[in-house]
């Protein structure tokens, strides 16, 4: 029996071919069988397709190429089967897959995104759970401070999470995200907040001592990037602000630049 046809027969459980075989497995090979050799549809391995999510979802794109009702059913069972399902080929919000998508924070959040195309009441509370989904979830569809995505980036304490929420949602300075991102002891970081956060606020933060110095001051370079922009700063404003000397870095070795 060549390979073709030992293919063939295996994924249509022919009875003279004794290899044992995965549902998976059966359902891929089913998808490239009729992919590479049927070149369409083949009804007699359809039920093998739709042992999978992943194989019936590729069977929708590539042979079917379109909406494929006979393997919903398993599609809609796997979150992320079914957002793309629902994203490339119902073309619009399809019921059947949101009880499943609904539970899952990322999904949930991408699919509100490219499917809905706006907020999704029924699955806040799953986008919630997860400090990137909600972060997500707030600048893209909320468009505004959440508190469910504030708790949560808090909660999971995530500084790098916490810095983009108050970059791009909160515009501004966030004190308990400020603290979180300190105590990350990251130099890039801590240097990315300063001048992307507090320079879009009060800039008379920036021309005294902020305790966040303490972390840059630990890479020569951004220490000297940061000491350019902070010269502006100060020269702009002829502010000078705190006097606690505990939060003054340690000088570091001066970066000159070509």
């Amino acid at each position: 029996m060549d390979h073709v046809h030992h293919i063939a027969s295996l994924i249509t459980e022919d009875p003279d071919v004794l290899i044992e075989t995965s549902e998976r497995d059966r359902a891929w090979k089913a998808v490239e069988y009729a992919k590479y050799n049927i070149k369409g549809r083949w009804p007699e391995s359809e039920e093998a397709v739709k042992e999978d999510p992943q194989a019936s979802l590729a069977y929708a794109k590539e042979i079917v190429k379109g909406r494929w009702p006979e393997g919903e059913n398993t599609i809609k069972q796997d979150p992320e089967t079914a957002y793309i399902y629902a994203r490339d080929f119902v073309t619009g919000r399809w019921p059947e897959g949101e009880e499943t998508i609904k539970y899952f924070s990322d999904y949930a959040y991408h699919y509100a995104r490219d499917v809905i195309k706006g907020k999704w009441p029924e699955a806040e509370e799953a986008i919630g759970q997860s400090p990137e989904a909600a972060y997500q979830y707030a600048k893209d569809m909320i468009k505004g401070r959440w508190s469910e995505a504030e708790k949560t980036i808090i909660k999971w304490e995530d500084p790098t999470i916490a810095y983009h929420y108050a970059r791009d949602v909160i515009m501004g300075r966030w004190p308990k995200a400020e603290k979180l991102i300190i105590s990350s002891r990251d130099p890039e970081l801590v240097y990315s907040y300063a001048i992307n956060v507090l320079s879009s606020g009060d800039d008379s933060i920036l021309s005294g001592r902020w305790k966040g110095e303490q972390i840059i001051s630990r890479n020569a370079e951004f220490w000297a990037r940061y000491q350019g922009f902070k010269k502006k700063v100060t020269s702009d404003l002829d502010v000078w602000v705190g006097d606690d000397e505990e939060l003054w870095p340690e000088p570091v070795e001066e970066v000159t630049y070509d």
